[in-house]
């Protein structure tokens, strides 16, 4: 019997159709995980024979993307990652304020797979912040069982 992993993974993004990655990345003072200016190529994934190299889509709008470790994807449920994605906000809250002065979206994008029934409890002191910061936050419950092809006998 295999084991079944509760999987998480909650993603800053900084997006804009006139977003320069490099002005966000000095603002926050941290690398992105991966960022496209609008009208770039998108790259291949690392699991593709040509990762790394452009592709054919082109980004429609510029964003900047912040992941959290691999290791915390797997260990941390939501609300860990949501309260790490705080602090890192709040501390600079400045640099968010300037980024939405620019006209860039600030959110968190959350993609949960936590089998067939998920119970997220959003705290109220969580949501104070995020409100106060004026960041977005948005998720994705899916079933990673259901979306395997089918196995033909």
């Amino acid at each position: 019997m295999s084991e079944e992993r509760e999987y998480c993974s909650c993603k800053l993004y900084v997006r804009g159709d006139e977003l320069d990655p490099q002005q966000v990345t000095t603002l926050l003072g941290v690398e992105p995980s991966e960022a496209y200016r609008r009208g770039d190529h998108l790259r291949y994934p690392p699991n593709h024979k040509d990762a790394g190299r452009p592709g054919g889509l082109i980004v429609r709008t510029g964003t900047w993307r912040l992941d959290v470790d691999e290791e915390k994807k797997w260990s941390w449920d939501a609300a860990a990652q949501l309260d790490y994605w705080c602090v890192f906000l709040t501390n600079r809250e400045t640099a968010i304020r300037e980024l939405q002065a620019l006209g860039y979206e600030v959110r968190i994008d959350c993609l949960i797979d936590e089998g067939p029934v998920v119970y997220l409890d959003v705290s109220v002191e969580l949501m104070r912040i995020l409100g106060n910061l004026g960041v977005a936050l948005q998720f994705c419950f899916y079933n990673a069982e259901n979306l395997q092809p089918e196995k033909k006998s």
